[in-house]
């Protein structure tokens, strides 16, 4: 695969022995639009997102995305891997998730209303936490006094529902998420590449990523390899899945695989529940688990062959002599192999997964690759991995006390 190199070696399973569990369950019949609607992403009007975006762009410098799980973190994931944590220039992306009230207070307080677009996104259109801030947005445009909110809206929602409705009421703009895909199978839909689109992370590149994924499937494509690995591992008692990247720029993304994970394969009294943990920052809080700790868990590492940018540390060392001359990128990669090769030397499970650097397509491949594997994961569980029977029951409590 292009964009993303693996390494199964250390997995703890005699891939070449366990394959046939793959032929057994026909995993290769998988990946089709029916038993993977997201694969219909490849088939999207990506001009019109571009067209559409073209006036938003030029009025406006921030968006701010309200929406919460599947509506939010994959775009948070590809916003903060492209520009960092501090982004200094460009357009900006803000996003409204959670009802906390202190913070969804200072948001709103610190909003330049007069130079943000607002985005929507609720697969559904009535989702309890996103259908509460819109309502909080839509009055305090309305108190300020604009006149032209159709303009400064944009709704993601499925067709026809409450959110595609008052779209039209309004007269904001529209954006069909696919009915028969996911909430956390959408980041490659319009739910992801709106907001992309705004900041100028080409809708176009996230795709070819995604596609360079399935341009040759066979038995040993690296999506069922790890659904293979990570079940068998489960059935020996692991049934805790860490993901951990060495990189802050990927760290949200261990944030959109845990939904992902723990959503579509948590029925039924099974499940992998996922963990997870950045480089080399958890080090200094869960090795130590990880080493001397139960042997509990599945180990999955991602790892950046090249960072935009580098420091060279001084000749000059005050502590630590051996650091002389050495990059950065040379110090996060040593500690990548020191933990990595530490677990493979007590007999842990570890999956590491190599990007040779961090860009739309790397992102586009990797949510792909994942989604293959959820799904594939969830068929040798014998679970449905769509939809979430266990979340819709505590958003029926909710809603029933809301109405007394």
């Amino acid at each position: 695969m292009e964009y993303l190199k693996f390494d199964f070696n250390s997995c703890n399973v005699d891939i070449e022995k366990e394959i046939w569990r793959l032929e057994k369950i026909e995993a290769l019949k998988l990946i089709n639009e029916t038993d993977m609607p997201f694969i219909k992403a490849f088939k999207q009007n990506l001009l019109r997102i571009k067209e559409a975006l073209s006036p938003y762009k030029m009025r406006f410098d921030n968006m701010f995305v309200v929406g919460i799980g599947g509506s939010s973190l994959g775009i948070q994931t590809i916003y903060k891997a492209i520009f960092g944590n501090n982004p200094k220039e460009g357009k900006k992306l803000f996003f409204l998730e959670n009802v906390d009230p202190f913070n969804t207070n200072q948001i709103l307080q610190s909003a330049p209303w007069d130079r943000t677009v607002y985005c929507f996104i609720s697969k559904s259109g009535k989702t309890l936490e996103t259908v509460s801030i819109m309502n909080l947005v839509l009055n305090e445009l309305r108190k300020r006094g604009f006149k032209d909110i159709d303009k400064r809206t944009i709704f993601i929602s499925d067709p026809g529902s409450p959110f595609h409705i008052l779209s039209k009421e309004i007269g904001s703009t529209f954006f069909e998420i696919p009915p028969d895909i996911g909430g956390r199978f959408s980041v490659l839909t319009p739910v992801g590449l709106v907001p992309s689109e705004f900041l100028d992370v080409d809708p176009f590149s996230l795709i070819e990523g995604a596609r360079e994924v399935i341009r040759k499937v066979d038995i040993y494509h690296p999506s069922l390899l790890t659904a293979i690995v990570k079940f068998l591992n489960y059935q020996k008692g692991r049934n805790i899945s860490v993901m951990m990247p060495y990189s802050d720029r990927l760290r949200r993304f261990s944030n959109w695989y845990v939904q992902l994970w723990a959503e579509s394969l948590g029925k039924n009294g099974k499940g992998q529940t996922p963990l997870r943990a950045v480089g080399t920052v958890d080090q200094h809080s869960l090795l130590q688990l990880f080493m001397e700790g139960p042997d509990d868990k599945f180990y999955q590492f991602i790892k950046i062959n090249r960072f935009e940018s580098d420091f060279i540390l001084p000749e000059r060392t005050e502590i630590l002599k051996f650091l002389s001359g050495k990059k950065l990128s040379e110090v996060i990669n040593a500690e990548f192999e020191g933990t990595v090769q530490a677990l493979k030397n007590i007999g842990r499970p570890v999956l590491t997964i190599t990007l040779n650097r961090v860009s739309p397509e790397t992102l586009g491949a990797l949510f792909m690759y994942y989604m293959i594997a959820t799904v594939v994961t969830g068929k040798l569980m014998n679970v449905n991995p769509f939809g979430q029977p266990g979340v819709e029951a505590g958003k029926k409590i909710a809603t029933k006390m809301l109405m007394g």
